[in-house]
């Protein structure tokens, strides 16, 4: 903040929220506010340099053209002070009225409010020390109630399904008779194209994700960040999500669980590194957030909810031991079934059969005598039998390829994203054994 300025030329500020018809004792007439201003500004032997108005404007905003060019006018320091009648005349806003004066001690002018006594240019004076601090609160409380209006309103919004912002590939908003919003219903022509970058990304990678994206919906800027936020959005599992409110079934999901998982490839700089392998592999039992390592106030490993970094209300945040917690879930995956057959195997087989079915079926779609010699209803059996057949192997060769383990299966993470749909850390002062909760696919 700049050093207040010896005041001597200063501006006025007159507001009436609606001119017409308007009289009583509460009433003050610009004619009167103005006489107000100048004769206070003669007491102390200041010039009025210029009053500037707003006339049938409400001051529960400073979008106001006098108001803006009176602050303006103070910050290029052609006035020493802004001074008005009484201080709902500069704003009714709390929030608004304490960012207005703040504009114009930063640039080392006063604000006045007569009726009430205000004057910040005297520094011994009760204002000075006490209108600032006063207005700062009541603009915290101004914060703190918009606040809890959003959070009421979003809890709403998530109990009747009704989502917030912008919709999400793959989905449209249904509407009912009136019109009105009712939730989220799949669209029948992108749904295909989320599901099946959801699918590339979990077995193949990001790139492959990315390419899916970028031929079938082109108009969009398909950079990795774009990809990886839509393969992180929750909403294509069922749930809708504003804040801290939750909410599971609320739609049609177009992924599972266990593809949603595989699917997620964190940027660099926050994918899990040797230091704390289970970084975004274990959540929040509290708000369902990922846990991120670092270090405690003892220079011990740990891994903790990272809700507050993102912005997001946490009740309990949770923090486990790294070590303990490391140790418990390599634990736990020693006691999980092994596989019987081999993934690499079986994939071999899978695409061997597949492309023997789509020989046989081209083979018998050339078949034009088998079709004179057998008649058109043996032969459309026939031709029906084999695409049932390739179906199969195809979806056969489908799923062996997603139990193919990845390339980075021996990382501790990814082992855990595999074998649990989510590993929930809670809160709580009792062995971690019991504050873990494994949910299977």
């Amino acid at each position: 903040m700049m050093a207040l300025r010896k005041v001597m030329r200063v501006c006025g500020y007159v507001r009436i929220s609606d001119v017409r018809g308007r009289e009583g004792q509460s009433f003050q007439s610009p004619e009167q506010q103005e006489g107000c201003i100048r004769d206070y500004a003669k007491a102390q032997g200041w010039t009025v340099a210029h009053v500037y108005m707003d006339l049938n404007v409400s001051g529960g905003t400073m979008i106001r053209q006098g108001i803006s060019a009176a602050l303006a006018g103070v910050e290029q320091q052609k006035y020493d002070a802004l001074v008005c009648a009484d201080l709902d005349r500069f704003g009714r806003s709390a929030i608004e009225t304490h960012e207005g004066i703040q504009r114009i001690e930063r640039a080392g002018g006063a604000f006045v409010a007569v009726r009430q006594g205000i004057n910040t240019a005297d520094e011994s004076g009760w204002a000075a020390r006490f209108v600032s601090p006063i207005v700062a609160a009541l603009g915290e409380m101004e914060r703190e109630r918009i606040a809890e209006n959003w959070s009421s309103a979003q809890s709403r919004a998530v109990e009747r399904g009704t989502p917030i912002g912008k919709i999400l590939l793959g989905y449209i908003v249904g509407r009912d008779a009136k019109g009105k919003r009712t939730g989220l219903e799949k669209d029948a022509d992108t749904a295909w194209i989320v599901e099946a970058a959801f699918h590339a990304s979990a077995n193949h990678g990001l790139s492959a994700a990315t390419d899916i994206l970028r031929e079938h919906v082109p108009s969009r800027n398909w950079t990795p960040s774009a990809v990886r936020a839509l393969l992180a959005s929750r909403t294509y599992l069922g749930e809708l999500r504003h804040g801290e409110h939750v909410k599971h079934g609320t739609h049609e999901a177009i992924i599972d669980a266990k593809t949603w998982t595989l699917a997620q490839h964190p940027a660099k700089g926050l994918a899990a590194n040797a230091a704390y392998p289970l970084s975004k592999a274990v959540h929040c039992a509290s708000c369902q957030e990922p846990m991120t390592g670092s270090m405690n106030g003892a220079k011990r490993r740990a891994y903790r909810c990272i809700a507050s970094r993102r912005g997001i209300a946490c009740k309990a945040s949770a923090i486990a031991s790294a070590d303990k917690l490391e140790r418990l879930l390599r634990a736990e995956l020693l006691k999980r079934p092994k596989p019987r057959t081999n993934p690499a195997a079986e994939l071999e087989r899978a695409s061997a059969a597949r492309e023997a079915a789509e020989v046989k079926l081209v083979a018998w779609a050339g078949e034009l005598e088998a079709k004179e010699r057998l008649g058109a209803a043996a032969y459309d059996a026939g031709l029906r039998a084999r695409v049932k057949t390739k179906d199969d192997a195809a979806a056969a060769h489908a799923a062996a390829l997603e139990r193919l383990p990845r390339l980075d299966a021996d990382d501790l993470g990814q082992q855990v994203a595999r074998a649990w749909r989510r590993v929930l850390i809670r809160k709580g002062r009792e062995p971690l054994e019991q504050r873990v909760t494994f949910e299977d696919f």
